[in-house]
């Protein structure tokens, strides 16, 4: 195995401590394999193709929001330098889901909020967010150009993202009781309420915007494995 490794350029193993998982290019020459000689060929010419980039499947696990609002560039520069490759985007709730999904093989890399190592996952740290109160451009906080974490027990119809990143930490700033009960979805859909005026809403934004808090350190996760030694 480590020879076809060595002559494809490719890793066809995820080595773990407790066994292995086949990886991408693996497991499409496990499936040639299983359908017949004829298919070797064929195999091998598109392991070729995923050494040189040009073509195979980037699986990623990521929030809806996250999706949205942080990787359009990103999608369209692989677009533009790796025409042949195809994005799959797998949307949860949480950064605990993707999580899930990268150890349950469904994804490749997960853009999750780090707070800390993880055992068999390389994490690399892509941005650092802030949170940020956002209200209607009429409340008499718009005015305001920071807010304390504590000032936040005093402010009335605050919603949050169910299990987000940014109640987790404020829970810990705050104490438990200290937030409101209401709860979405997503940052979108807690943000749209605040633009209304109907609440407001705590999420996460880009560095610098408003920060109120310490920040969150955002980036991908990807599951540990040996690469083949050439």
């Amino acid at each position: 195995m480590r020879r076809l490794e060595r002559e494809f350029g490719l890793s066809l193993l995820e080595r773990r401590p407790r066994g292995v998982l086949p990886t991408s290019a693996g497991r499409l020459l496990r499936d040639a394999a299983l359908a017949g000689v004829g298919r070797i060929d064929a195999a091998a010419q598109q392991l070729r193709a995923l050494a040189a980039g040009g073509a195979g499947e980037v699986r990623v696990s990521s929030g809806a929001a996250t999706v949205r609002h942080f990787m359009p560039e990103a999608i369209v520069e692989l677009r533009r330098r790796y025409p042949g490759v195809q994005l799959a985007l797998r949307t949860q709730p949480t950064s605990r889901a993707c999580l899930t999904d990268l150890a349950a093989n469904r994804a490749d890399i997960a853009l999750i909020s780090i707070s800390g190592p993880i055992p068999d996952v390389e994490l690399r740290p892509l941005i650092e967010l802030r949170w940020a109160l956002a209200v209607n451009q009429h409340d008499p906080l718009a005015s305001r150009a920071s807010l304390s974490a504590a000032e936040l027990t005093d402010v009335p119809d605050i919603v949050l993202p169910t299990s987000s990143s940014s109640r987790g930490r404020l829970t810990a700033v705050l104490g438990e009781g200290a937030l409101p009960s209401q709860a979405v979805p997503d940052w979108d859909t807690a943000l749209l309420p605040a633009e209304l005026g109907v609440n407001r809403a705590v999420v996460a934004t880009v560095p610098h915007f408003a920060p109120s808090t310490s920040p969150s350190m955002c980036g991908t996760a990807l599951r540990c494995w040996q690469a083949p030694t050439r």
